[in-house]
């Protein structure tokens, strides 16, 4: 994987801390994150163009709750709750 959208809260603290802290990892890592936040309105169109190239991954901060169903139509890879939620459809 060389590639991680990860959706955030931007009026989340903690979101933000864990996208400085993604960003990091992934820096160190090699990988491309491309931060989506939720309160734009547009994850759906979002998840989907980053779905459009192989090789990516998608990271769901706690509480989006329109996620799984934009992530399970895409096939994305999933990290934590949503795979439970996806089962093999998404993960």
């Amino acid at each position: 994987m060389r590639r991680v959208a990860v959706l955030f809260g931007s009026d989340t603290p903690i979101d933000l801390a864990m996208m400085r802290s993604a960003e990091a990892v992934a820096r160190s890592l090699g990988i491309t994150i491309a931060g989506v936040d939720i309160l734009d309105g547009k994850i759906e169109r979002a998840i989907a163009d980053f779905g459009k190239e192989p090789d990516g991954g998608l990271i769901v901060l706690p509480q989006p709750d329109e996620a799984p169903s934009c992530q399970c139509r895409i096939g994305a890879p999933s990290l934590g709750k949503m795979f439970a939620e996806c089962g093999s459809k998404g993960g």
